[in-house]
């Protein structure tokens, strides 16, 4: 059995915690403060899952987290988003971004960004997102056909 890297294994615990887990492909956004960051996957059609359009080519936006509106959960200092496919994702480059899309904490975020592929961490990341820069591309992934 491999080692996951520390932070793929804080990423899965929340994303467990929240009931989010689960899947053949899975891409995980985690931070430490209250800012509400958005993870968008842009699908190997140049379709976008994001919190705008939750479902695409079987993918499917599992937890949006801190977001300030009418029905949402309480904001919280550990979030977590995930992008989920329960079934065969459809082969070729994804693409991850993060939109810091409202800083009410703080002006910066740090966050990190797993993939994990039929168990297998295929890609993590640590990144930062600000007030200034408003999409962050973070990596770039390949599904095999």
């Amino acid at each position: 059995m491999t080692r996951l890297p520390w932070r793929a294994w804080s990423a899965l615990r929340r994303v467990r915690k929240v009931g989010a887990s689960g899947g053949i492909l899975q891409v995980i956004l985690a931070w430490n403060d209250l800012n509400d960051l958005d993870l968008h996957v842009i699908c190997p059609d140049g379709q976008r899952i994001y919190f705008n359009r939750r479902e695409h080519g079987g993918g499917v936006l599992r937890h949006d987290a801190n977001a300030r509106r009418k029905g949402a959960l309480p904001p919280t200092n550990h979030p977590v988003e995930t992008v989920a496919w329960v079934t065969a994702p459809p082969p070729g480059l994804y693409t991850v971004i993060v939109d810091p899309f409202a800083m009410h904490a703080a002006p910066t975020s740090h966050f990190s960004v797993t993939v994990c592929y039929h168990g297998t961490v295929l890609v993590t990341r640590k990144g930062s997102a600000s007030v200034n820069n408003r999409i962050v591309p973070v990596c770039n992934f390949g599904i095999p056909a």
